[in-house]
């Protein structure tokens, strides 16, 4: 039996939702969430698929992957696993799924060793976070009075470039096209994000330096992210929280 996502997706943002359909086997199916995970929630469908929906914020643990699984009638399993992330994390995988490098896109300052080959590999990080609005509001969620704070904000990333051997030189452009990509308009949307088409300043840098005996080839450009973060907090009604008094003798 299979798992598999209604749209090709390898990454997922905090309170988006994706479908997941289990194939082969016996149905009906079962579906729940491996323990330890980053968490979230799933809404089984009448036609047998499920709506799994990414919590809001990463667990104290930071574990960032969801693993969903299935199980047919006759007990056969099925798993299918998606990362779970704010802005950076759909940047990078944007980058990463069409460049087609699994695993070498990196947000930077994650105390990750870079690969010691020749191929390319990618670090993005925050420049600057400016923010444009911050607002909240109060309403009934799930039967409960919470209030709901947003930031709305635009993120400069600082993109850079690298490898040992020709990659980074010949593939820097290959970047960009990413960013305008299907799949990236396609995580835009489902994430409610937008990214800037055209880099700032209209250029790729090169940083080229020595590295020993050979040239580590490095291209930097930065770009904006525009995205907004939600909180949901249920909070006391008017009136039930207490006021304190003071009575001055």
């Amino acid at each position: 039996m299979t798992l598999t996502f209604g749209t090709p997706v390898t990454a997922l943002g905090f309170g988006s939702f994706i479908n997941i359909t289990a194939s082969g086997g016996t149905p009906p199916y079962t579906y729940s969430l491996a323990p330890g995970g980053v968490g979230g929630s799933l809404i089984e469908l009448t036609d047998g698929s499920v709506t799994y929906s990414a919590p809001s914020n990463l667990p104290s643990s930071g574990n960032c992957l969801a693993r969903i699984l299935a199980e047919d009638s006759e007990g056969e399993p099925g798993e299918v696993s998606i990362i779970v992330g704010d802005y950076q994390t759909i940047f990078c995988d944007i980058i990463q799924h069409e460049l087609d490098i699994p695993g070498r896109v990196f947000l930077e300052n994650q105390k990750v060793m870079w690969p010691k080959d020749d191929k390319l590999f990618i670090t993005a990080g925050i420049l600057t976070n400016r923010i444009v609005g911050n607002n909240c509001e109060y309403k009934m969620v799930g039967g409960n009075y919470s209030e709901i704070k947003t930031i709305n904000a635009a993120s400069t990333m600082s993109v850079n470039i690298y490898s040992r051997g020709l990659d980074a030189l010949v593939r820097q452009n290959e970047v960009l096209m990413a960013l305008k990509s299907t799949y990236s308009q396609q995580q835009q949307v489902r994430n409610g994000i937008r990214i800037a088409e055209i880099p700032s300043g209209r250029a790729i840098q090169n940083l080229s330096e020595l590295d020993g005996d050979a040239i580590l080839y490095r291209f930097h450009f930065d770009t904006v992210v525009y995205y907004s973060q939600t909180l949901i907090k249920a909070v006391d009604y008017f009136d039930k929280f207490q006021i304190a008094e003071k009575i001055n003798a």
